[in-house]
């Protein structure tokens, strides 16, 4: 069976957080081979993956035992996706949609549960600028400007989903689901090179969880061997 995936990076150079299905793998953002740093089809769900083995992260090894608590920040009956922590740890944005709809929007809330706001009605996969008081997000690769309210639109096609930043924020990564191809580009969508694109057997084999990580490499997780 295959397995729910997610990676996530903290705001260093090494994720916190990786688990696979039938792949994750390292590319560098530039384009290149991809690294599968993990793969075994044959595990069980009931068997545990250790993410030091794929990736260091002195994030994970100076936590010991003990695990941290868990606070819930909201609780408004909505389904919430995508959590992204600002490059201050103090605000999160995410995509939220209510259990009668497939429509996203996006909602900013600080990381103490205060301040709940929805800044798009319409959007999905928000992340926020490293540097500046921005956040990306799509369908399609558009840019919100958290001070104006006013939209950029970098990528209007539907068919780019999942844009992220570069650490530094000039530039962005998407994925081209439509022709299965990952993209980069400067961040007013000029320059834009093809970086990586995959041949899926069916319509349930994809790559997604995009993410930049500080040594200028991309991180996705695979439903398909590449």
């Amino acid at each position: 069976d295959k397995i729910t995936a997610a990676a996530k990076f903290g705001l260093g150079a090494a994720p916190l957080v990786i688990s696979v299905s039938l792949g994750a793998y390292v590319l560098q953002s530039f384009g290149g081979v991809a690294d599968e740093v993990y793969k075994d089809v044959s595990k069980k769900l009931s068997e545990s993956f250790d993410a030091e083995k794929a990736i260091e992260s002195d994030d994970m090894s100076t936590r010991g035992n003990e695990l941290p608590e868990v606070v819930q920040l909201t609780n408004d009956g909505y389904i919430e996706e995508n959590p992204q922590l600002n490059s201050n740890g103090n605000r999160i944005v995410y995509s939220f949609r209510s259990k009668d709809s497939s429509e996203y929007g996006i909602r900013i809330v600080n990381a103490d549960g205060s301040g709940l706001e929805t800044v798009l009605d319409t959007g999905s996969t928000p992340q926020f600028h490293p540097i500046e008081n921005k956040i990306v997000f799509g369908p399609g690769v558009r840019i919100l400007d958290l001070e104006t309210k006013e939209v950029e639109y970098i990528e209007n096609t539907l068919n780019f989903i999942e844009p992220i930043w570069s650490p530094d924020g000039e530039k962005i990564a998407a994925h081209d689901i439509f022709n299965n191809t990952l993209y980069v580009m400067n961040r007013d969508g000029t320059n834009r090179k093809k970086i990586f694109s995959y041949t899926p057997a069916d319509a349930f084999e994809y790559v997604s969880n995009l993410k930049w990580g500080h040594n200028n490499k991309l991180l996705f997780l695979s439903l398909i061997h590449i």
